[in-house]
């Protein structure tokens, strides 16, 4: 990957508001109120609008994003724990593009509205990645107290 920027570590937890208690004594960072969105996602090869609720710490970057699990898919509470290293991505397309030719599989992507992709998650397969999700994000409207667009 070039030209990307680590923007935060993505952790999926079994109670958001218990996790933001927990992290904010362990690490003295601040949150705000869990943001809940609908977004259009294929999820480990599913395609369907799911209601995804998180919140990111007002510290960073890199900022620390606590995730509520879902019952089922990437985000389940079989993934609970260290999920993702996710980075804003100049070339986005290109890049992804690049990646996954290069034998990288996605388990997950997140389309905005008008249906082009701007969130790609790579599986943790791949030697190159030594275990880790990477999560690959189009640069932009994203912040901290806002879904991404």
């Amino acid at each position: 990957m070039t030209a990307s920027t680590v923007w935060h570590i993505g952790i999926v937890v079994e109670d958001i508001q218990v996790a933001i208690a927990d992290f904010s004594e362990l690490f003295g960072l601040h949150f705000a109120e869990p943001l809940t969105y609908a977004a259009d996602i294929e999820d480990l090869g599913q395609r369907a609008t799911k209601e995804m609720t998180f919140v990111y710490s007002d510290e960073g970057p890199p900022y620390l994003e606590l995730i509520q699990a879902q019952p089922t898919g990437l985000w389940s509470p079989q993934y609970q724990g260290l999920h993702h290293i996710g980075v804003w991505q100049e070339g986005f397309e290109a890049q992804a593009a690049s990646l996954l030719q290069l034998g990288h599989r996605a388990d997950a992507r997140v389309f905005r509205p008008d249906g082009t992709l701007s969130v790609l998650y790579l599986d943790t397969d791949h030697p190159h990645v030594h275990g880790t999700r990477i999560e690959l994000m189009v640069p932009g409207p994203i912040t901290r107290r806002h879904p991404p667009g």
